[in-house]
């Protein structure tokens, strides 16, 4: 479903940036920030260890304009999302 939604918005699929399962790293990243509870977040994520957790798919970002900016140019393949 993500891939004809990014060809219906005119947006080129880029190797390694516009899949699915960027969202897994997202969604990580995310709840950590919000939650700051590892453990919730590899249960969320369905990981049998933390490591995995820990290592690969929370990426400690901030949610500030700049990681906005920088979630909008990698899904969307724009410079500034205007936030």
């Amino acid at each position: 479903m993500l891939y004809p939604v990014l060809h219906v918005a005119g947006i080129n699929r880029k190797a390694r940036e516009n899949v699915f399962h960027a969202f897994r790293h997202a969604t990580g990243s995310i709840l950590y920030e919000i939650t700051r509870d590892i453990e919730l977040v590899k249960r969320f994520l369905r990981h049998s260890r933390i490591s995995t957790t820990s290592e690969i798919y929370v990426h400690p970002i901030g949610l500030t304009n700049e990681a906005t900016e920088a979630m909008a140019n990698v899904f969307l393949g724009v410079e500034e999302a205007g936030v």
